[in-house]
């Protein structure tokens, strides 16, 4: 089910201010990195240093200004930040911050930096900062700026309220008063909180560029999935003395529109045998039409799309044991009470009991690699967090 949209006013969040320059009037659209931040771990000061320089003066020049003792909350709490004057940030913790026998570094690049760069060099910043100094994206973003301004928010918007819109569950329209006073509309598709998640904005009133702009925020595992694909195509390139550029500037849109489509499902008007209804709500997600402007996108920009699909980790019982307690310990505790004690244990064996009889293979094999020893920790664990079992 697709989540109904909220329509009000507000201040549209998570843009990260970069402005690109359309070189000409002919160009269509203007494509590249939006947004990188990456963590890496070292051995040294010298190599947090040293990674630092590449990002803020590798490719523009300009003077990292560190601040050693100046401390910064970003996920975590580091000990020691820094900037620099094109708006690259920097974060980094040692070893005597952490106890750990590392030193911990993050490095943050917003889109103002990286337009500057162009998408060439924002891969070969991304490329030495994977395989040189060995760091991961904890976030990137594609964006892509449509100068024909073919699908606006509140078009994107509409065909999600006629329940076209696949790929992700939730959106959300907001509409906000700009620099000039003028109305900015921004559509939000998918959960701030997953590892996709896709803005599409004017950017007339937030970077006075005419244009609609694409945003695709990937995140955490979908960041490096996205990453070390990317890598693979310019290292096997590289390799084989071939210019990686195109592959790379027509992946970028693949993944944008990968990550969401707005289609017209097919109808099946076959009629029932018995009371030859039709059943008009019956879907066939196999058989679809795009809409017709986001096609014109993909044909302008990539051609087709990709979908960055990350493995799942294996379910395992200590992964079920931190579900409940997270998920369900709260409903449990609410039927403990209420039940008492006795009552609540026997009802509560009696589902156990009930479900044994559906296992599948999957959870014979749960409970086969299942270490006791897990078990007694993920126990006090519980224990220790909401007080003892009885």
């Amino acid at each position: 089910m697709v989540t109904k949209s909220s329509l009000g006013f507000g201040n549209p969040s998570g843009n990260t201010g970069s402005e690109f320059t359309r070189k000409n009037k002919d160009e269509v659209v203007c494509i590249g990195i939006d947004y990188l931040s990456m963590t890496g771990r070292f051995k040294t000061q010298a190599d947090v240093d040293f990674a630092i320089d590449f990002a803020v003066s590798g490719f523009i020049k300009d003077i990292p200004q560190k601040c050693v003792g100046q401390p910064a909350s970003r996920g975590i709490t580091w000990r020691n930040s820094g900037g620099s004057l094109t708006g690259i940030t920097f974060y980094w913790n040692t070893p005597e911050d952490t106890g750990e026998n590392n030193y911990h570094l993050c490095i943050v690049m917003p889109g103002g930096y990286l337009s500057r760069l162009g998408v060439r060099n924002q891969f070969r910043l991304l490329c030495g900062l994977w395989h040189k100094f060995g760091m991961a994206p904890t976030r990137i973003d594609l964006s892509i700026d449509d100068y024909k301004k073919r699908l606006k928010p509140r078009e994107i918007w509409n065909l999600c309220e006629q329940n076209k819109l696949a790929g992700v569950r939730k959106y959300q329209f907001i509409s906000s008063i700009g620099k000039s006073g003028k109305v900015c509309e921004t559509i939000y598709l998918g959960s701030r909180q997953s590892e996709k998640f896709v803005r599409v904005y004017d950017t007339n009133e937030q970077h006075n560029t005419d244009a609609i702009r694409f945003e695709l925020e990937m995140k955490d595992q979908k960041a490096v999935e996205y990453v070390r694909q990317t890598m693979q195509i310019i290292d096997e390139m590289s390799a084989g003395q071939e210019d990686w550029y195109e592959i790379i500037i027509k992946m970028i849109p693949a993944v944008i529109f990968g990550a969401f489509d707005l289609v017209t499902f097919s109808v099946n008007n076959d009629r029932d045998n018995n009371g030859g209804r039709y059943f008009r709500d019956r879907i066939d997600k196999n058989i679809y039409l795009r809409d017709s402007r986001l096609q014109s996108l993909i044909d302008d920009t990539s051609g087709g799309t990709l979908k960055i699909a990350c493995g799942r980790e294996k379910p395992t019982v200590e992964r079920t044991l931190i579900w409940l307690e997270k998920q369900v310990s709260q409903t449990l505790g609410v039927l403990r009470q209420a039940f008492g004690y006795e009552k609540y244990i026997k009802w509560a064996n009696s589902m156990a009991v009930a479900g044994t009889g559906r296992h599948s293979e999957k959870h014979s094999i749960q409970i086969a690699s299942f270490d006791i020893t897990e078990a007694n920790a993920q126990m006090f664990y519980a224990q220790s967090t909401y007080g003892t079992v009885r």
